[in-house]
């Protein structure tokens, strides 16, 4: 029998955090977790609608979005 354990912890999750300034200014953050495959679309769409490259926690993570 396979322990479910040992299945969720192979499992990758995505996490998109999002870092603006509010209207007074002051810092402010999101974090999102989005779901297997969306990842690489929604850091694209950021990307074309805000006019701002998206950063990547670490090249592992840009390779595995990216291939």
């Amino acid at each position: 029998m396979i322990n479910p354990l040992f299945l969720l912890s192979k499992k990758r999750k995505h996490f998109l955090t999002i870092g603006y300034k509010d209207s007074t200014n002051l810092q402010q953050g999101v974090i999102l977790e989005l779901a297997k495959g969306l990842p690489a679309k929604v850091i694209a769409i950021i990307e074309a609608r805000s006019g701002v490259k998206c950063e990547y926690e670490s090249e592992e993570a840009k390779k595995h979005l990216h291939g």
